[in-house]
């Protein structure tokens, strides 16, 4: 039986669900212009009908607001958190990446090209004046000038890698921090929707940091039926429900006394203390993995890249004694101990396969490269577990990027090929280069024996291995001697100019590099890395592009229109209004029915 009141209520029904739609209305209206807000929309039905009097038919008792939903595109969120990830990773390339373009560049007075340009010009000077100190005096300023610019130039590129290096501690630390606070918006979410009700506002704080993360790093995410929200990062579970995993930064290369989850230097020429990302339990997040994406993966990238320039080999248990293990270096022509640390107190790091074909990383303290046997050895610091014989070994192993690692080694390798072939007149791989004697070889101007190199790599030394480009000098003793430069090859007297004029052959000598002659070489660099940059360019620009597209489809989804939300505005006045009419003419007749019908 209906309430003699039923019209009543009905019609209040009625100002309810307009209210309901003012109040979403300017909820949407006061949040027009906050990030990652999600327009929201009241969802409206008509309330449970009744029969009528007799039985027959039904008659409505009005509308309710049974709850607010919230204008989202999950499918363009997944798009956009996948592009966001690419746009990261080479937003930070081409940024980084810009600043090295010139360090190679056939440049100004200042670049490379010049400083060797310079030295081979005052070398051409000596020639035609062998006899006079004054030029002997020059060409040492040219020589030092140049050392000391690759001295800069690697001190940069040093420089460099620690800043990256610290920028991949600060973005692994905002990681955690995005996804603590993920985990904590999922634990209120799930309270909040217990009853079925929908927490829009904190799923668009969790939806916008998860616009952030996807551009750290790349991500998926998953929602169970139970409301319990998942988060992976590269595949490895980061966010779980109300729990999160914590990254952490630890410097590979510490000793194991201070940092015991430390590993070893990938390349022997990095910057001390460069940091691999650790979970919270103490699992390394694969900062090296093909398929990792976003400002993370940039920053690694030409932190570590060194264009996949490592050893390759397997290993031979029957020939591992102690701590001694030794590998046999695969045919692939990557063959250059030094990139790899030879010598003693070289720490660093090899791959191999357990007894159970798991890979094991072993560190290091001395290696040494047999070329006879093909076979390098190294004193294992860590401990050997048991070994499968002709099992893979990899060492130095980073990324194919040509990042500040491939560049430190280019400019590595300049010195040394360079300093071998004025010391001793051979080219990278040793042989003799036709008609340079070398500057061991040579006489000072009284006509004495040298036997004296031109460009060491300090006091002490005695191996083209030790040489990078922070340590290559002009040999001090001709530094305070300048009498004691080489011009002649035998005691032919002091205007004698024969290793001047073999030296000026050495500029253009083509065999010098695989690249070619000294300048095809350095040429050759700074075309390299241009086209790095200009590849990290186009694709930050492809990509920002994309992801400016996408966001704007999710905003013409999800973004509040002030002229829309205007227009609602009217239509729920009205329908209060329509509503609160409705009421005063129900009053009406219940007060005229009541109190005057049957008056005189």
């Amino acid at each position: 039986m209906r309430s003699a009141f039923f019209e009543f209520n009905v019609a209040a029904s009625g100002l309810f669900t307009a209210r309901g739609g003012l109040e979403v209305t300017s909820h949407n209206v006061a949040n027009a212009a906050a990030p990652g807000y999600s327009r929201q929309i009241p969802k409206e039905r008509a309330t449970w009908p009744i029969t009528y009097y007799d039985g027959r038919g039904m008659v409505g008792t009005g509308s309710e607001v049974y709850g607010v939903d919230r204008m989202r595109d999950r499918f363009l969120d997944l798009k956009y958190w996948r592009d966001s990830s690419v746009m990261g990773e080479y937003g930070v390339k081409s940024a980084h990446m810009g600043v090295f373009e010139g360090i190679f560049a056939e440049m100004s007075d200042s670049g490379t090209l010049s400083g060797f340009d310079k030295f081979f010009q005052s070398m051409q000077d000596l020639s035609t004046t062998a006899g006079d100190d004054s030029y002997r005096a020059s060409l040492l300023q040219a020589a030092n000038g140049l050392s000391r610019f690759i001295n800069q130039t690697a001190g940069e590129l040093k420089k460099r890698q620690r800043e990256v290096n610290a920028e991949v501690a600060a973005v692994t630390r905002r990681i955690s921090g995005v996804g603590a606070r993920i985990a904590a918006l999922n634990g209120r979410i799930k309270s909040y929707e217990m009853d079925g009700s929908n927490a829009n506002d904190l799923r668009d704080e969790r939806d916008r940091l998860l616009d952030e993360l996807s551009s750290y790093v790349n991500i998926e995410t998953y929602e169970t039926p139970s409301k319990d929200f998942e988060v992976t990062i590269n595949g490895d579970e980061f966010v779980k429900g109300d729990f999160s995993r914590q990254l952490y930064a630890v410097a590979r290369d510490l000793p194991l006394a201070r940092n015991p989850g430390s590993g070893a230097r990938r390349n022997p020429w990095d910057a001390e203390e460069l940091y691999d990302i650790h979970f919270e339990t103490g699992a390394k997040l694969d900062i090296y993995s093909a398929t990792l994406k976003g400002r993370l993966k940039g920053l690694i990238d030409v932190r570590d890249g060194n264009n996949e320039y490592f050893m390759r080999g397997s290993v031979s248990d029957a020939e591992s004694v102690g701590n001694m293990l030794v590998v046999y270096a695969d045919a692939d022509g990557r063959l250059d101990i030094a990139r790899f640390g030879a010598g003693d107190g070289k720490r660093g790091a090899i791959t191999v396969n357990d007894a159970l074909g798991l890979p094991v990383e072993l560190t290091y303290d001395a290696c040494s490269f047999n070329p006879a046997l093909n076979r390098y050895e190294f004193q294992i610091t860590s401990h050997m577990p048991a070994l499968v014989p002709n099992s893979p070994v990899t060492s130095g192993e980073t990324t194919s990027y040509k990042g500040i690692a491939h560049y430190i080694d280019k400019l590595n390798e300049l010195t040394r090929v360079f300093a071998k072939a004025v010391n001793e007149g051979l080219d990278r791989n040793g042989a003799a280069i036709p008609g340079v004697t070398g500057y061991v070889n040579g006489f000072d101007a009284n006509g004495e024996s040298l036997n004296k190199m031109f460009f060491t790599a300090g006091a002490n030394f005695s191996d083209y291995l030790d040489m990078t480009g922070e340590n290559f000098t002009v040999n001090n003793e001709l530094m305070a001697n300048p009498a004691l430069i080489a011009a002649a090859s035998g005691d032919d007297g002091e205007s004698a100019n024969q290793i001047a004029l073999e030296f000026l052959e050495l500029k253009n000598f083509q065999g010098l590099f695989d690249e070619g002659k000294l300048s095809d070489y350095i040429i050759s660099v700074a075309a390299e890395l241009g086209a790095g940059v200009r590849q990290a360019d186009r694709f930050d620009q492809y990509y920002g592009d994309v992801v400016v597209e996408t966001d704007n489809l999710r905003k013409s989804v999800s973004g509040v229109d002030v002229n829309d939300e205007m227009m609602n505005l009217v239509k729920f006045q009205q329908l209060y209004q329509a509503a609160s009419k409705l009421i005063n003419v129900v009053d009406f007749i219940y007060e005229f029915t009541v109190n005057k019908l049957g008056v005189t």
